[in-house]
């Protein structure tokens, strides 16, 4: 799905140094400056393209996310990745009307007393920054880039260096849909992300780690320029007296797989990058005091099934579990 916008687009260099990022920053704050206002149908559009972009070469996605965590089921990468990005954009396309629309205010005194109206017109930023992590390394990039296009703004957008191939396929597709002047991809380590974290956007959105969220934070500080964070956090499981444990113990056991396999992998790397979590990952378990020795006794077997006794050192490497009166 193409539109008139794309047969100008330039086949730019996915990897990028300092200088030419900007470069390609203020190219694209020049053309939305020129560009303004932005109409319903632009956004529409550039929300079209983006559904196309992620429906049109969905097995490419799924693949390239299998090479990146070893084996990724297909599945997984559709529902967590695909699907719930496109259901992203296709949530802020039904509502975009309604968004653009001003809303009035009371106008202060003693202006009221003049005659006076107030009223609120949101306006887009301009250029955001999307900086994605490992572990949703396609939805964290078009998850938010539904809001960027919604609200009328430009993106650039720095996937995860631990899953090359989904980066590379963004830097491949992104010029097929898209004018650099819309939406631009840059590749590359950890040199790179620092370098992009410093310049001078509109906007900056990060998911990641919690670590390198605070870099991410100082960094923008110097150009003032406003952040938002999903940092990496835990989701406790809460097990009660009438759960049945073996059937439990094989759910937790099969959603952490995932996360635990490929922490496995990259542990070496992220330690060097002062480390990553995900942003949903599951940790400790809360149940009553009673039940914690046959919890454990059922949860490190599933573990070992799953995935071998070598990553969980025979059960001895298990998460804690907590004890409820």
């Amino acid at each position: 799905m193409a539109s008139a916008a794309q047969t100008t687009a330039s086949a730019t260099p996915a990897h990028h140094d300092a200088a030419s990022m900007r470069a390609l920053l203020e190219t694209q704050r020049a053309d939305f400056t020129r560009t303004l206002p932005v109409s319903l149908e632009v956004r529409r559009d550039r929300i079209d393209r983006a559904i196309a972009m992620l429906i049109d070469h969905a097995t490419e996605w799924c693949e390239a996310c299998s090479a990146d965590f070893g084996h990724r089921p297909h599945e997984l990468t559709m529902i967590s990745d695909v699907l719930a990005s496109s259901g992203a954009l296709k949530h802020a396309k039904k509502h975009l009307s309604a968004w653009m629309k001003g809303e009035r205010r009371k106008a202060m005194f003693p202006l009221s007393l003049l005659g006076a109206s107030a009223r609120v017109e949101y306006q887009p930023k301009g250029v955001v920054g999307i900086i994605a992590p490992w572990n949703f390394p396609i939805g964290m990039v078009m998850a938010p880039l539904a809001g960027v296009f919604a609200a009328g703004n430009r993106a650039i957008a720095k996937p995860s260096e631990f899953t090359p191939a989904v980066a590379d396929l963004f830097a491949k597709l992104v010029p097929q849909y898209f004018a650099p002047e819309e939406f631009a991809i840059v590749t590359g380590g950890a040199d790179v992300g620092q370098a992009f974290s410093q310049l001078p956007f509109d906007h900056v959105i990060f998911t990641g780690a919690t670590g390198i969220g605070k870099h991410i934070m100082r960094a923008a500080a110097d150009n003032l320029v406003p952040v938002t964070l999903e940092l990496g956090g835990k989701s406790p499981v809460l097990v009660g007296q009438s759960a049945d444990l073996s059937e439990v113990a094989g759910k937790v056991a099969q959603l952490r797989v995932q996360w635990a396999v490929l922490q496995q992998q990259q542990q070496q790397q992220q330690q060097q990058q002062q480390g990553g979590t995900s942003a949903a990952s599951w940790g400790d378990t809360w149940q009553p005091a009673a039940a914690a020795e046959q919890w454990v006794s059922r949860i490190v077997p599933k573990h070992v099934q799953l995935l071998g006794t070598s990553i969980f050192d025979g059960g001895r490497s298990a998460r804690p579990v907590h004890s409820l009166p």
